[in-house]
């Protein structure tokens, strides 16, 4: 019983459910970087880099409010949109060059 009153376990597959939902955006990254928004996964990414960096500045104010729970899920939402904005940037960058 214990283990299904877990915020952990239930912060866990939220993570894991969203990154399976996310392998279609990064697939499609990948082959059609023309039909994905450069702009809109740049500003998603910095958006997401903001939020981590309130997260520091809350973790300065107050002592131990820094703890896994808090921060997986900024820093895992930045990796992911990071990366697709990456793949996309690359995608279109190797697109314009060989024109």
């Amino acid at each position: 019983m214990g283990l299904y009153r877990s915020p952990s376990i239930a912060l866990g597959i939220n993570i894991g459910i969203d990154f399976l939902g996310a392998l279609p955006t990064i697939r499609k990254s990948l082959r059609h970087s023309d039909g994905e928004n450069l702009l809109a996964w740049l500003l998603c990414s910095v958006a997401n880099a903001l939020n981590l960096l309130a997260i520091v500045g809350a973790a300065s104010v107050k002592e131990n409010y820094w703890t896994w729970q808090i921060v997986i899920y900024p820093i895992y939402i930045f990796l992911v949109t990071s990366t697709i904005f990456l793949l996309l940037w690359r995608g279109q960058r190797n697109r314009y060059r060989s024109i």
